[in-house]
């Protein structure tokens, strides 16, 4: 017997398939093409480049900004000094040689300078020249508020320095704490120094000579950096995240 295959309903039902999962696929595609452009719209927030100096020095370490000055720590070619232009062109300015910086902060109208080896002070010019400093063992993390230097140096311990008389900084103490610092932030009486394994110390220093060590929080693990916005202390953590 003679079997009539409908070749035209199967072609029918095929196109409808078809035509269904295309519009899915399109579908499917305009919505991951939409959510990369908003999450690139939220992670950009306007924010774009509008200058660089590429392989320009050895190892830069940190930098600080004041006005149109901006200085550069790095390892062998020392202190670096550059200016930007009206038009956000940066373009080199000074530097200063025979330090090696790891850390730059700018308070007083002066920039302090750590290294392992000293604290540094100069004037904040695009030619600084130095104008005191004093020998450390190990310097590695510090703050600077108003007339006193707070150091976390490797080994040693929580130094205070009195920075009120630039040209001849003087320690004032030395406070035994864990070997391995992280972190530390200065705000009024209160210092806040965070260690390898051992947390975030809060040490009042209300009596300079006799820094109190008054709380330790351990329970956020190793905090890496600190900031102190008036009554609000911020922590950086490996596991916690920022707290």
């Amino acid at each position: 017997p003679h079997i009539h295959t409908n070749t035209t309903h199967t072609t029918s039902n095929f196109c409808i398939i078809f035509g269904e999962m295309m519009k899915y696929l399109f579908t499917l595609i305009f919505v991951v093409l939409l959510t990369t452009i908003q999450l690139n719209a939220q992670d950009s927030l306007g924010i774009r480049q509008v200058g660089s100096m590429f392989n320009y020095w050895d190892e830069a370490y940190a930098v600080a900004i004041s006005g149109d000055i901006v200085y550069v720590a790095t390892d062998h070619t020392g202190l670096n000094v550059m200016t930007i232009s009206e038009e956000n062109h940066l373009s080199q300015a000074g530097h200063l040689r025979g330090i090696s910086p790891h850390s730059i902060i700018f308070e007083n109208d002066q920039a302090y300078l750590l290294a392992q080896q000293n604290l540094t002070i100069t004037n904040l010019d695009e030619n600084p020249v130095i104008i005191g400093s004093i020998d450390l063992d190990y310097g590695m993390y510090f703050d600077v508020e108003d007339d006193l230097a707070v150091i976390s140096c490797l080994r040693v311990g929580l130094i205070i320095v009195d920075v009120s008389e630039p040209e001849q900084p003087e320690i004032i103490s030395a406070t035994d704490m864990p070997e391995d610092p992280l972190g530390v932030a200065v705000c009024g009486s209160t210092i806040f120094a965070s260690y390898d394994d051992e947390g975030v110390y809060i040490i009042n220093i209300e009596n300079l000579n006799e820094p109190e060590i008054i709380l330790q929080i351990e329970e956020y693990g190793d905090v890496n950096h600190i900031v102190i916005k008036e009554n609000l202390a911020v922590f950086s953590t490996e596991e916690s995240g920022v707290i």
